[in-house]
C-alpha cells in the first residue's frame, strides 16, 4: 500500500569531506493514515503525525506556474501544516520524475533524537552524473506551534462563527492522531477533541464536572466507570456523566487506543495540543469563560438567535443571507 510522508530536514556540515552533506536532523514526520502497520513501524525513531497530501501518491506535482510543490494537512487541521514549493535554478531543467526519484530515497535513523546517525542515500542512477542534484530556490511552510508549545496558534480563542465545521474521515478506523490530546473544535455548549493513548498508557483516573461522550476509532482498551469495567474497541461509544470517576487504559500490546470525545460544555483551552499525558499534567489548560455560559445568557448577549442570524462582523447562520 502506498504511503506519503513529509518532513523538514536540516542538513549538517560536510562531515565526510566529499563536498556533500547526507547527514541531517529531522523533526516530526507526517504520514498518510492508510496503513496501521506502516505507521507503527515508522514510529520507531520518529515523531509521526497523520495527514493527507496534495498531490496524492506523488512526491511533487507541477503547480502550472513552473514550480513543483507538495502540501500536507494534518488530521484535524483546517489548513495546510507543511508546504514546499521549488523552482530549478539550473540552466538545464529536469523532468518532474527526477524530483520524485530524488525524494523517494531510503533513509536510516537511530532511535530517539540522536543526530549523528541520520543518513539519506542519494546514490541511485537518477541522482548521479548528469542527473546529480541541482540548486533550487523556493519556500517552505511548516506549522510547528502544536509541536513546540502545546498550543495550536491556528485555533481561535473566540466563540465560533455560525458556519459548518467539517472533519473528513475523523472516525475512520485506520488513522494515527499523533498526540495524546488535540482540541478540534470548541463551541458554546460542547467541545470536540481527538485522543491517542499509547501502548501501555492510560487517560488517568479523573472526575470531570462536565458530561463526556467517547467514540473509539481504533485499538482496544478497558474503560472503568464508577468502579465498573468494560472492554472497548473501535466503533464503541461510552458516556461518562458529569461528576463520575473514570479511567481508560490501552490494553493492546501493538497499537494505540484512539478516540474522539465530546465534552459538554468544553473542558479544555481551544488551542490545546498535548503530545503526551505528562505534557498535559505539566501545563495550564482551562476552557474559556464564554464556553461555560448558560443558554439564557448566550441568547441575552445575542450570541444565539432563533432566527439563525445575522450576527456581528458579518457572521450569519441563515441559509439565505439578507
Amino acid at each position: 500500500m502506498i504511503m506519503q510522508r513529509s518532513s523538514i530536514r536540516f542538513p549538517f556540515i560536510d562531515r565526510l569531506g566529499d563536498g556533500h552533506t547526507s547527514f541531517r536532523y529531522t523533526g516530526p514526520v507526517m504520514l498518510s493514515p492508510n496503513n496501521l502497520v506502516a505507521l507503527a513501524g515508522a514510529s520507531i525513531g520518529n515523531d509521526i503525525r497523520a495527514g493527507t497530501f496534495k498531490t496524492a501518491c506523488d512526491a511533487y506535482a507541477n503547480d502550472g506556474h513552473g514550480n513543483t510543490f507538495l502540501e500536507g494537512t494534518g488530521v484535524g487541521s483546517s489548513k495546510a501544516d507543511v508546504r514546499g514549493t521549488f523552482r530549478v535554478t539550473s540552466s538545464k531543467p529536469y523532468a518532474l520524475n527526477v524530483f520524485k526519484h530524488m525524494t523517494n530515497q531510503p533513509s536510516f535513523s537511530s532511535v530517539g533524537n540522536l543526530c549523528d546517525h541520520y543518513i539519506s542515500l542519494y546514490n541511485s542512477s537518477v541522482t548521479k552524473g548528469v542527473h546529480s542534484p541541482v540548486p533550487v530556490e523556493g519556500s517552505v511552510l511548516l506549522s510547528t506551534t502544536p509541536i513546540l508549545s502545546g498550543k495550536d496558534s491556528k485555533m481561535s480563542l473566540q466563540p465560533p462563527k455560525h458556519e459548518m465545521v467539517y472533519f473528513k474521515g475523523l472516525t475512520s478506523e485506520v488513522r494515527a492522531f499523533g498526540q495524546f490530546r488535540k482540541v478540534l473544535h470548541t463551541g458554546l455548549y460542547s467541545q470536540l477533541v481527538s485522543m491517542e493513548i499509547p501502548v501501555g498508557g492510560d487517560i488517568g483516573d479523573e472526575v470531570h464536572t462536565v458530561d463526556q461522550v467517547l467514540i473509539f476509532t481504533s485499538g482496544e482498551g478497558k474503560a472503568t466507570i464508577a468502579g465498573k469495567d468494560q472492554a472497548v474497541k473501535a466503533s464503541d461509544v461510552v458516556v461518562v456523566p458529569a461528576g463520575t470517576q473514570h479511567q481508560f487504559i490501552n490494553t493492546s500490546k501493538t497499537q494505540p487506543l484512539e478516540l474522539v470525545t465530546v465534552y459538554s460544555p468544553a473542558e479544555h483551552d481551544p488551542k490545546t495540543v498535548h503530545k503526551t499525558k505528562e505534557e498535559e499534567d505539566a501545563g495550564k489548560d482551562e476552557a474559556p469563560e464564554w464556553s461555560q455560559q448558560s443558554k439564557d445568557s448566550n441568547e441575552k448577549n445575542r450570541l444565539v438567535k432563533e432566527s439563525g442570524g445575522p450576527y456581528e462582523n458579518g457572521d450569519d447562520g441563515r441559509h439565505e443571507k439578507k
